[in-house]
């Protein structure tokens, strides 16, 4: 049975049809607290690396995103600038679902989200498969995303309760079902073995290194070294400036990747994380919740009213992703016509 979804992709599941428990999803629940609060800054690197380490999403990355592709070329900041820009996006669609200034953004949003991964599809290099939408997969991208985001919380912000805590999973849970995502439990008891073996069977490749390299331990002096004996005296003193804010992700990095993937990120916790973690602790001890707690609606609004065009109002327009979906739809049917079995 097939269900219109169109202008009710936020308020439904992409799966079924049925409508979503907004309660879990409005402005008073957890999911919009942490996702509005600035806190959630600290869950910036956990997004892009613990949402792509599976070998279906690295080759995804190395097969659909420009960053990735034949990048041997790209400088330093060229990277960092993609990296950055994938971050932004994915952040302002994430957010559109949430925040979109009239219910027609979020609908967009949420239908941009999913239908941009149709085309993610691919062979692994022994031959198999894969696809964006492919259950495990999906739900795995999705926890490695929100399970940073509710770590990053915890850490700097912190629950109130573990009922808080728990009504966190089960909304971002619920979240997912918006872009299709099922299978991952939504309770505490069930989750954490869950995301157990998500973190045993996680893939770190060079792709994902270059994701984190901004943390890894030395990055800043040896990358400060480098651009001063090439004689990019611009380039480092923009490094030295950027000092901070390095610190300051690689302190939410600390917070929020699992220690298990220390070793292969080639990441080695210091005393000095320790100091500044409970730096930034006290800290956010101090701001009130009410300067910080509206950022991301604010901002959404602000660039609203600045005249700005989000993405799904752009390259990811339902103009744009649904002539994808037919072209996509006519090379299957080129294909099986012609009497191959599978899409190159």
């Amino acid at each position: 049975m097939k269900f219109n979804r169109e202008n009710r992709e936020h308020l439904t599941c992409a799966l079924t049809g049925e409508a979503l428990r907004p309660e879990l999803l409005d402005e008073n629940s957890m999911v919009y607290k942490i996702m509005a609060d600035r806190v959630s800054i600290y869950s910036g690197l956990a997004v892009l690396v613990l949402g792509t380490v599976q070998p279906q999403t690295i080759q995804g990355l190395k097969d659909h995103e420009p960053i990735f592709q034949k990048n041997d070329n790209l400088s330093d900041e060229e990277k960092k600038a993609g990296q950055a820009k994938r971050l932004r996006e994915s952040n302002e669609l994430l957010g559109g679902i949430i925040f979109g200034v009239t219910e027609q953004d979020r609908a967009d949003a949420a239908f941009a989200l999913r239908e941009l991964h149709r085309k993610i599809r691919g062979h692994l290099a022994d031959g198999t498969k894969y696809h964006a939408w492919q259950p495990e997969v999906w739900g795995h991208a999705w926890a490695g995303i929100f399970k940073g985001m509710i770590d990053a919380y915890g850490a700097f912000r912190g629950f109130k309760t573990p009922v808080e805590r728990d009504e966190a999973l089960l909304g971002f849970v619920e979240f997912g079902k918006i872009f299709g995502v099922k299978g991952v439990p939504d309770n505490w008891e069930e989750f954490d073995p869950y995301w157990q073996r998500f973190v045993d069977g996680a893939v770190v490749d060079g792709t994902i290194r270059q994701i984190a390299s901004l943390v890894q331990n030395g990055y800043f002096q040896t990358t400060f070294v480098r651009r001063l004996k090439q004689g990019k005296f611009r380039g480092a003193l923009k490094l030295l400036v950027s000092l901070p804010v390095l610190r300051l992700i690689r302190v939410g990095a600390i917070a929020t990747f699992p220690v298990e993937l220390d070793e292969q990120l080639k990441i080695k916790r210091t005393i000095v994380d320790k100091i500044e973690r409970k730096l930034h602790q006290f800290i956010w001890a101090l701001i009130p919740l009410s300067l910080t707690s509206k950022s991301s609606p604010n901002s959404f609004k602000r660039r609203s009213e600045k005249g700005h065009l989000p993405i799904w109002k752009q390259r990811l327009s339902r103009e744009n992703l649904l002539k994808t979906r037919e072209e996509l739809r006519e090379r299957t049917r080129t294909v099986a016509a012609s009497g191959y079995c599978q899409v190159k």
